[in-house]
């Protein structure tokens, strides 16, 4: 670990020893203060003490020896050894009363001698000393008594000098053992220093200011290294603190990391704002979804999202709710970088300080387009599928219904004279009975549950076949391109339900082009696979066969695409369309496991995009029904018996009429049990059983199957007006059964059955 070369603890190692020398040279210098005043006043002590000995030494010698004997020379040889003895004396002097000078030593005193006043003030305070200040010396005053009766004066003048010098000196001596002892606790202070707080607290100090400039368990290995080493006091457990710090910040550093990485990895965009909604942050999600890179929306407002696709209300709503402290919850119809319009479900949060105050606004957007439109597909796919079994329930009723209108008109048409008034009529009502009946078609065909007859195709042969009944049915203002790749992959389909997607699609794109146009027909083989299947995941992956159908028409918007292909839904004026066209289209392209696309903008066309899954049979199975008729006046006359099973009276009633006609004993049943008994009960061969597939109490696979145990020669035809799915439950499309569709078309029954009992059908 590299170490800064400042080092922290030194700067406050000096401030320390500052501190500790200015307290130092305060406490000697109150502590020389203090002995200064104490010596002072013992050298003024000493002073007084000295003087008053000297004074009361002289009186005592002088008042004897010589006043008594009024010796004068004695008297100035006593002033002059006192005077020789104590230096500090600077003159002594002896006053006769009043005021004569009697004898004098040593330097005088300058200023005038006031002797006579000094007295007068002894005698009237009634003292014998006084001790005055002059010129710094201390001046003694003493009456000279004898008996009590005042014969002079005692005058001397100290000078402190000698004492100062012993002041001097004493001070001089105290400052060397200041500076010794304040030498050697500065020494032992710098030591302590150093050892128990500078070191440590440089080595504290140290280790902090690394805090960002190492790998965070390295730093703890450095701390603990480091704390052993200082002593048990509060700086070891500044340290431990400070560890305990940084283990929590290392928590926390890890907590937030993990939030990084969620907030970096998250599929979700994440945008967070200052207070007035400028972006500051986004995540990498937010760059995928929107097409902006960080940079770009840095200190920008998120409206440059905006679409313009919801009203100004919405979004004054949004920042009312927000801007009170409020969470906001809904979904934006945002616009990428590129112009492409996605579906976003959002929570905005305000982020609010300590004190109440918002500081932020995070965003958590969720792009919901895909599963919005697959929702929108699977609401779309249950309503069409609960329209095609509405659809299936009636198709068996409106079946029989049709059987017996069609029947009728036809039987009456062919009694009828050319020239009778009624044939017209008559007409009019077979071709509504006719168009009925391809109208339940389309509704079969549109619920997936239309008799198909599947074999193997070729798209491009088929497209082909169908050119020249397309020219004449668009027109010569409308050119039709075909783009065919070669070999293209086989799909097994109807022949008459992949025709009639063809014309359908063409006549929708005609009408969408009245002025004339372009109409491209592509066929092209295609693989699907994880990697390109992302539109639509509903399309398994695997090998298709694709038919886009494009013009150059006026185009559809949005919210017309989303009804198109619901049954009887139609932009055409009134007479001009069924409404089941697309419809038809989009339930056989289902029946056949496919998926259906489309693309389109109001005056940029439509292209629809059909995708059939690749066959891999060899070859196509057998057709399930026979498409050759004959006119009733062409067939023979039929010698044989046959027992019709049919539980609808007036289908039934038809029947007989139709068979008897032709020549056939026909043998009545109105359901499966009534059948077993008038089998039971007729002895003749009995040559064809014509039954209803679906009956009440029996039906009509268990009625055949029952009957040919019994009466193995007979043939049967089975016969329904119920979709695909409910016969194929009673096993009658498998192959070689022979089955009619309602509603059955005269002829169609009378070619059937002929066929079958003369061996044509292949079946039979």
């Amino acid at each position: 670990m590299n170490l800064s070369s400042k080092q922290p603890g030194s700067s406050l190692g000096k401030h320390l020893r500052g501190i500790y020398l200015v307290s130092l040279i305060f406490l000697v210098a109150t502590l020389l203060a203090i002995q200064v005043i104490r010596e002072y006043r013992a050298i003024n002590q000493s002073i007084l003490t000295s003087g008053q000995l000297i004074i009361n030494t002289l009186r005592a010698s002088v008042v004897d020896p010589v006043v008594k004997t009024l010796s004068y020379d004695r008297l100035d040889t006593i002033l002059g050894n006192v005077y020789k003895k104590n230096k500090s004396i600077q003159c002594i002097r002896v006053y006769e009363v009043p005021d004569h000078l009697a004898s004098a030593v040593g330097t005088p005193v300058s200023g005038k001698d006031n002797s006579q006043e000094i007295m007068e003030m002894l005698l009237q305070t009634d003292k014998d000393k006084l001790v005055q200040q002059k010129e710094g010396k201390y001046i003694f005053w003493s009456l000279l008594k004898i008996d009590n009766e005042i014969i002079g004066l005692f005058r001397m003048a100290i000078s402190p000098e000698q004492y100062k010098k012993r002041l001097y000196r004493s001070v001089l001596l105290f400052l060397g053992f200041a500076l010794l002892l304040a030498t050697i606790s500065s020494w032992l202070f710098t030591e302590y220093l150093k050892r128990r707080i500078i070191e440590p607290l440089s080595a504290t100090s140290e280790i902090m200011g690394h805090f960002q400039h190492t790998n965070l368990d390295q730093y703890l290995t450095a701390i603990d290294t480091i704390r052993d080493k200082l002593p048990n006091n509060e700086i070891g457990n500044i340290a431990t603190s400070y560890r305990n710090v940084v283990l929590m910040v290392q928590q926390r550093r890890r907590e937030l990391e993990r939030i990084v990485t969620a907030i970096e990895q998250t599929s979700e965009s994440i945008v967070t704002t200052d207070s007035k909604g400028n972006i500051q942050f986004v995540n990498p999600a937010f760059e995928v979804h929107s097409g902006y890179s960080a940079a770009e929306v840095q200190g920008q407002n998120p409206r440059i999202l905006k679409s313009d696709q919801q009203e100004d209300s919405f979004f004054r709503e949004l920042w009312a709710t927000i801007s009170s402290g409020k969470k906001w919850n809904g979904t934006f119809i945002n616009k990428k970088k590129d112009g492409t319009l996605i579906l976003e479900e959002s929570s905005i949060s305000p982020i609010i300080s300590q004190d109440g105050q918002i500081t932020n606004y995070v965003a958590v957007n969720r792009d919901i387009t895909k599963e919005a439109n697959l929702e929108q597909q699977l609401n779309q796919a249950q309503r069409l599928e609960s329209i095609g079994r509405l659809a299936g329930g009636v198709a068996h009723d409106f079946n029989n219904i049709l059987t017996v209108i069609n029947g009728h008109t036809q039987l009456a048409l062919l009694k009828m004279k050319p020239e009778d008034p009624l044939r017209e009529d008559v007409q009019v009502i077979q071709d509504a009975g006719a168009k009925a009946a391809r109208l339940v078609q389309q509704l079969l065909a549109f619920s997936r549950k239309q008799i198909t007859r599947q074999e193997i195709l070729h798209l491009g042969d088929e497209i082909q076949a169908t050119k020249k009944m397309l020219d004449r049915l668009l027109g010569e203002d409308i050119n039709i391109i075909l783009l065919l790749d070669n070999n293209i992959w086989p799909v097994m389909a109807d022949r008459a339900q992949f025709e009639q997607i063809l014309i359908n699609l063409a006549v929708n794109s005609r009408d969408a082009m009245p002025d004339g146009g372009k109409l491209t027909i592509e066929a092209f083989n295609l693989n699907l696979s994880k990697q390109n299947n992302m539109y639509h995941q509903q399309i398994a992956i695997g090998d298709y066969v694709m038919l886009r159908v494009s013009d150059t028409g006026e185009g559809m918007s949005p919210e017309i695409q989303k009804l198109m292909f619901e049954p009887f839904f139609t932009t055409k004026d009134v007479g001009k369309g069924t409404g089941l066209g697309m419809s038809t289209v989009y339930g056989i392209v289902k029946q056949n496991n496919g998926w259906i696309d489309v693309a389109s903008e109001p005056g940029k066309g439509t292209t629809l995009s059909l995708y059939f899954p690749r066959c891999f049979e060899k070859s196509a199975p057998p057709l399930q029904s026979s498409e050759a008729t004959q006119n009733l006046d062409q067939l023979d006359q039929g010698i044989a018996t046959i027992l019709l099973v049919e539980d609808d009276k007036e289908v039934r009633k038809l029947f007989i009429r139709l068979l008897s006609n032709l020549g056939y004993t026909v043998l009545e049943a109105i359901d499966g049990e009534d059948a077993l008994r008038v089998s039971s009960q007729f002895h003749d061969t009995i040559h064809l059983l014509l039954t209803d597939v679906v009956m009440p109490k029996m039906h009509g696979s268990e009625v055949a199957k029952i009957l040919k145990q019994k009466r193995p020669e007979m043939k049967v035809l089975f016969m329904s007006g119920y979709t695909e799915d409910t016969i194929t439950r009673h096993g009658v499309l498998k192959d070689g059964i022979n089955f009619l569709q309602k509603p059955v078309a005269p002829e169609t029954m009378a070619t059937a059955i002929h066929d079958i009992l003369s061996g044509n059908n292949p079946r039979a």
